[in-house]
């Protein structure tokens, strides 16, 4: 048994399939180094990736008070709020989705499918002026439906709690079982971050077993210094969790996406990544996070000279090219993909 999965003992996880193969990238070729990924996108069909690690012990502590509802809060075409959606549908909690509003609400893509397990009466659209408000408007609505008799849990946005902490150290932890596989340690692991927490826990978690192995994190929709305060905030939790302190310099290196890099954005380049790693190696990725995540990864290992092995972890997000159906279109019957 590791240190990790010992302290991942001491919680408990739910019964989700989590663990995920890892394997070689064939079209990834450089001199210096070798490039695999690691398949959280094979975790589930309709719930996200590494996602679904922290709901292994996100959850566990919400349905043992066995709330009525739970508020759940993000964007309308968010992954966590189309995951976590499922699952309180599955532990029979009513989903109340306090979504970001956008000038045009469009049902497609991921908002069509949360559609199908929100009931409209309880989705809540907040105003961008009033996203900062978000969490102490959720806790109003908790304040007023208990009084009223109904028993409400809140879910942060992204799942970004200590409560996800030991479920998202799964993902470190079995990387170190590939390093076993492959015969030899993963010196790079490149990671796309949302809300950050797992690219926090996997550098929390390479800290605390003193793995010399250097985080690259991919920012997507924050700012260099809220991950930074994501960071320290999981460190917090990690002591109160643990009973150790982690304390910095942490091995990790931040970047924001010099392609399309205001969340949400796509372009022609983006779709020609997704062409390109569905034909070489076999497997889909999404414009927001993932297709992002490997082009950029490609040009920081030329453009900082890295060695040795480097793992991507593919964190999933599939459904959400159901969303971009008439931009690939366009451009496969354009040829544009084809030449690529």
């Amino acid at each position: 048994m590791t240190p990790l999965t010992a302290l991942i003992a001491t919680y408990p996880l739910l019964p989700y399939p989590h663990r995920s193969r890892t394997h070689k990238l064939h079209s990834f070729a450089f001199a210096d180094c070798k490039c695999y990924v690691k398949r959280d996108d094979e975790l589930g069909f309709g719930i996200s990736g590494s996602k679904l690690r922290k709901y292994l012990s996100l959850l566990p502590p919400i349905l043992e008070k066995r709330p009525q509802q739970a508020v759940v809060m993000g964007g309308s075409f968010s992954n966590h709020v189309l995951s976590i959606s499922q699952l309180l549908r599955e532990w029979q909690i009513e989903p109340v989705l306090f979504l970001l509003r956008t000038p045009r609400q469009q049902l497609h893509g991921n908002a069509l499918w949360t559609s199908l397990f929100a009931s409209k009466e309880h989705v809540h659209w907040i105003p961008r002026g009033n996203w900062d408000n978000l969490d102490a408007l959720a806790i109003d609505y908790q304040t007023l439906q208990e009084k009223n008799g109904t028993s409400v849990a809140i879910i942060p946005k992204g799942g970004n709690c200590r409560d996800a902490l030991p479920g998202a150290l799964t993902l470190a932890e079995q990387i170190l079982v590939h390093e076993q596989e492959i015969g030899a340690p993963f010196d790079h692991v490149f990671v796309d971050a949302g809300t950050g927490m797992m690219a926090a826990a996997l550098i929390l978690a390479f800290a605390a077993i003193r793995k010399p192995c250097k985080v690259h994190v991919l920012l997507i929709a924050q700012s260099d210094a809220e991950f930074q305060e994501v960071l320290s905030e999981r460190a917090a939790d990690w002591k109160v969790l643990f009973g150790t302190e982690l304390s910095p310099p942490f091995l990790y290196k931040t970047y924001v996406p010099l392609n399309a890099p205001s969340f949400g954005a796509t372009n022609a380049r983006v779709f020609k990544t997704i062409s390109h790693i569905a034909r070489q190696e076999g497997f889909l990725t999404d414009p927001i996070f993932t297709a992002k995540l490997f082009d950029e990864g490609q040009q920081i290992i030329v453009q900082d000279q890295l060695k040795g092995n480097i793992l991507f972890v593919h964190s999933g997000g599939g459904l959400s090219l159901s969303g971009f159906q008439e931009q690939i279109g366009r451009l496969q019957n354009s040829g544009t993909l084809k030449n690529y």
